[in-house]
């Protein structure tokens, strides 16, 4: 298990290698994919910054595929603990006082986010930055701003911003972004925080080169099905929230049709069980760590499956996606380079799109997610792809 920012002692940085190269601090504190889909700014970034990054626990092995061990900060926020979870404003300000304790001795110079989050706001300029690039509190910047909730977070979040300001007597960030337009791809927030730093990026190959993944060796129980003539297919049935996972009986029954033309695998996800009904007709990857996940990514040629963070790292290496989205947004959140391939349908549901909960009563969405709806719009895809 990795270990977080909390409780350890604040890291000794007696000065640069290079003094001369400024530090940049980047606050990614989601999830995989949206660590993944920060790469891209994260490469442009290293041309110029001694590049740190403060990201979950969960995240923090997609990092160390990009940047040294000792550029990586894990930290947990307690306000992303889950919508179940109670903390106090106090709990906060010790997490805070934590981190802080910790990224202060970085003395990085730049600080940035692509969330429109005034918490992160805070935390860059506690930890000493002076130039702070965000997102501000700002309806158009804010993501599920149809939900009568997220309308409540933004009134407080907007709030927060203006007690920070006077009580800090600056401004918490010392350059506000605006979004060009709401229904933008999270990539393009991550372009328009590059353009604040005179960055440019790069988003026309992988964010993941094999060289910084790619082990000896795959482990020979776990190698995926080769086969000259016939395209890998691989299949991850899991997701996250159980609002955004289509039913796994649906991903078997389509394995087993296209497994007539297609070699198909399966990932098993931590959230979900692969019984034996379905290792005793396909080959069951399971993996230890996102490293070697990787690993198996590079062996396949396309991968199926939900809104989750390994439709992301596919996508990261250059590996096209077919990905089914039922309660999110693909405009906002699908793997970058297979936006095309998304499979979604709309109307189902008066509050679609979803952000981390649902306020239904039934899952809505799943109505038009037939298996004939969704497995006739997948073998299209598969069909052109490898046509």
């Amino acid at each position: 298990m990795a270990r977080t920012i909390t409780g350890l002692p604040p890291k000794a940085h007696h000065g640069m290698d290079n003094p001369t190269v400024p530090r940049l601090l980047v606050f990614e504190l989601r999830l995989v994919g949206d660590a993944v889909m920060s790469l891209s700014f994260i490469r442009a970034a290293q041309a110029r910054f001694e590049v740190h990054v403060c990201c979950s626990s969960a995240a923090e092995a997609i990092f160390r595929m990009v940047l040294p061990a000792e550029c990586v900060h894990s930290w947990n926020p307690p306000w992303h603990a889950g919508p179940r979870s109670r903390f106090s404003p106090l709990d906060a300000l010790r997490a805070i006082r934590a981190v802080v304790r910790c990224l202060a001795g970085l003395g990085a110079s730049h600080a940035v986010c692509a969330w429109c989050d005034p918490r992160i706001g805070l935390l860059m300029g506690l930890t000493g930055a002076s130039t702070r690039i965000g997102f501000a509190c700002h309806h158009d910047n804010f993501y599920g701003r149809h939900l009568p909730w997220r309308r409540r977070q933004l009134i407080i979040a907007r709030a927060m911003e203006g007690i920070a300001h006077l009580a800090f007597m600056r401004p918490l960030l010392t350059q506000r972004l605006f979004r060009r337009k709401f229904a933008q791809h999270h990539v393009e927030d991550w372009r328009q925080v590059a353009a604040a730093l005179d960055l440019e990026l790069d988003t026309t190959r992988p964010t993941l080169s094999r060289s910084v993944t790619r082990r000896d060796s795959l482990p020979i129980e776990n190698s995926l099905p080769s086969s000259a003539k016939r395209p890998r297919i691989v299949i991850h049935p899991g997701a996250s929230e159980a609002q955004k996972r289509w039913p796994l009986k649906h991903f078997v029954e389509l394995g087993h049709a296209l497994s007539k033309r297609y070699d198909v695998s399966f990932i098993e996800p931590p959230e979900l069980t692969l019984d034996t009904m379905i290792r005793n007709h396909f080959p069951v990857i399971s993996v230890d760590s996102l490293a070697e996940l990787t690993d198996h990514l590079w062996e396949v040629d396309a991968l199926i499956g939900n809104d989750a963070g390994v439709g992301h790292l596919a996508d990261a290496v250059g590996k096209p996606v077919i990905a089914i989205f039922i309660s999110s947004d693909p405009e906002h959140f699908a793997p970058n380079s297979s936006r095309e391939r998304v499979i979604s349908f709309d109307g189902a549901c008066d509050v679609r799109p979803c952000f981390g909960r649902c306020t239904k009563r039934a899952l809505l969405c799943f109505a038009p997610l037939t298996y004939e709806a969704v497995s006739t719009r997948v073998m299209a895809k598969l069909e052109r792809l490898f046509a």
